[in-house]
């Protein structure tokens, strides 16, 4: 048994059903403006022509695995949810754009929060990684 203190990685739920997906995006209408972190896994690393193939969502709590299939039910959760939070914003946005999830939607450009920058702005002098 882990000691009350210690913080797992919550094990991955599967979303791969519209079911599911609307059982999600309820869960998260709950969240308020918690910050929510995103991962995209994609067909390669081509910014112009690669797509999502799965992508993940985690509030620290819950852990979920999504499939791309279903990213039309999340676009209005992508454009007003108030903290996203990724490792290489960039790089996802645009992974995200290429399977039809447009994230630069007039003033919602501010909600976008880079852990790379932040690690970047943490010691300027350390390199910065990127997928």
């Amino acid at each position: 048994m882990l000691p009350p203190y210690f913080v797992a990685v919550p094990r991955p739920r599967w979303v791969d059903t519209q079911k599911s997906a609307e059982e999600l995006l309820s869960y998260l209408s709950t969240l308020g403006s918690m910050p929510v972190a995103i991962d995209t896994e994609t067909t390669g690393l081509n910014r112009q022509k690669d797509t999502v193939v799965v992508w993940s969502l985690s509030d620290g709590r819950r852990r979920y695995v999504i499939l791309a299939e279903l990213l039309p039910m999340f676009v209005k959760f992508f454009q007003e949810y108030p903290r996203l939070i990724f490792h290489n914003a960039n790089f996802d946005t645009d992974m995200l754009n290429n399977s039809g999830v447009d994230l630069q939607v007039g003033e919602k450009l501010g909600r976008r929060y880079d852990t790379i920058v932040m690690h970047h702005w943490l010691n300027q002098n350390l390199p910065v990684t990127r997928k």
